[in-house]
């Protein structure tokens, strides 16, 4: 399994990501910084292996957000995770492709 040693400060979320995921799994990671005080945080955790990071103007919310980082997201599946939430294993590997087969997705081939 290769995957991306995450340096120390990077959010849980990311790092946990990064650590836990074969790379060849993740397409991308899209981060939603809606509104924080500080700008660089975006500028700093773009610089990981496919991270791209988009910044509210103002204050948009948890819901706003996530439907802003799904509409620009490439990849076929979402996983959506707070910063403060940590993946723990194989997580990507086994848990979202049993619960893609519960609902009948093994086929699932577009976004």
């Amino acid at each position: 399994m290769e995957t991306q040693p995450c340096p120390v400060g990077t959010d849980v979320s990311t790092g946990g990501v990064l650590n836990r995921t074969p790379l060849n799994l993740i397409q991308e990671i899209i981060l939603v910084d809606d509104f924080s005080n500080d700008p660089e945080d975006c500028k700093q955790l773009v610089r990981l292996p496919k991270v791209k990071c988009l910044r509210n103007n103002q204050r948009q919310g948890l819901v706003r957000s996530r439907i802003r980082g799904a509409d620009a997201a490439q990849g076929a599946t979402l996983t959506f995770l707070d910063s403060h939430c940590e993946p723990l294993g194989s997580y990507l590997q086994n848990d979202a492709v049993k619960r893609m087969k519960v609902l009948g997705c093994e086929n699932y081939s577009e976004k």
